[in-house]
């Protein structure tokens, strides 16, 4: 029959995508491309930043503000609770000092709605023939392999017929491959919106400015920057890869075809996949010769950490030096594609 493979995230037990396919049926698929979203890490603290910058009007100190830290502190904790932190939002954008005490506050609230997070967590796209002592080292705590070893039973022996796809898939939840959603977020845009009209009218409801809806939707989501480049971050083992070289490098594959408008394309979630693949087995059901088959089953990132920055940025995942495997990775990336019949 053929080797079949799931992708995992082994920190939030799930099988991304569905329980098991040939890898030649969906290597190429695009329904996984919205999964690197959920890798992404936002830079909504440089928008506060901006935020913060300028002129600070000179205005008599309100109450709020004379209150001894650890008042304003529980002030705060009040408001976060009420319509899922819509209020603090109310009170962030009263004035910049405020905005100033309560951003961390604000930033800590993103985060903690921040739904489907996959950011440092440990990815594969593991086989069924894969044998868990062959899995790669130090992937799994030990924890772990003794609840892979009891699989079916709790005799404490080890039992090695258990391998890791056979107990995601009794054991893991079914993970949708779509990007995280900011769910509480999304309900406070919805109240924003709703306070900006008068839905009886269909007309916008006073004294509300349209400055401060744009605030509150900036404050609401997180920031991604479009005009600064960013990296494909494998934290483990402290490489990356350059996004907008190898969206590039997609882009001219896919023209080098002549192909319908719904054939396969590649795209940056490839260099990902092509790079955390893992068996004992190299049958892939893809028309790959041996040595290429080998070298994708035996994935140099499988079960790694990863996340996706701004380059500018990069020091932040860590202390240490960062390689760019960028044209290593776009080389492999470009062989795969190569190989297919599409």
């Amino acid at each position: 029959m053929g080797q079949y493979w799931q992708i995992l995230d082994l920190d939030a037990r799930e099988v991304i995508g569905g329980h098991g396919d040939k890898l030649g049926v969906f290597f190429w698929s695009s329904d996984y491309d919205d999964l690197l979203g959920s890798l992404k890490l936002s830079a909504s603290d440089e928008r506060f930043d901006t935020l913060l910058g300028g002129i600070i009007a000179e205005q008599a100190s309100p109450l709020l503000q004379r209150l001894q830290v650890e008042i304003f502190d529980l002030v705060v904790d009040d408001v976060t609770d009420v319509d899922d932190g819509l209020w603090l939002l109310f009170l962030a954008i009263t004035c910049k000092a405020i905005l100033a005490r309560v951003r961390g506050r604000i930033l800590a609230w993103q985060q903690e709605h921040r739904k489907d997070t996959r950011r440092g967590h440990r990815l594969i796209c593991v086989g069924d023939y894969a044998e868990t002592a062959t899995l790669p080292p130090r992937m799994l705590s030990a924890e772990e392999l003794l609840e892979i070893a009891q699989l079916g039973g709790e005799d404490p022996e080890l039992d090695a017929s258990n391998t890791l796809f056979s107990y995601a898939y009794e054991r893991y939840r079914s993970g949708s491959p779509r990007p995280w959603r900011f769910m509480r977020q999304k309900s406070a845009r919805e109240h924003i919106q709703e306070m900006r009209y008068d839905h009886a009218e269909g007309c916008p409801r006073a004294p509300w400015a349209a400055a401060d809806f744009v605030l509150l939707d900036a404050l609401v989501m997180p920031w991604f920057p479009q005009d600064r480049p960013w990296v494909l971050c494998n934290v483990s083992k402290r490489e990356y890869v350059r996004e907008r070289d190898a969206e590039e490098l997609c882009v001219k594959l896919a023209c080098a075809r002549d192909s319908d408008e719904f054939a396969p394309v590649p795209s940056l979630w490839h260099f990902l996949l092509a790079y955390i693949c893992w068996s004992d087995d190299y049958s892939v059901a893809i028309a790959l010769n041996r040595e290429l088959a080998e070298e994708l089953t035996q994935g140099r990132w499988a079960g790694d950490r990863f996340a996706r920055t701004l380059l500018d940025r990069i020091e932040e995942q860590g202390e240490g030096p960062w390689t760019d495997v960028t044209k290593e990775a776009s080389a492999f990336v470009e062989k795969l594609w190569s190989a297919c019949s599409y």
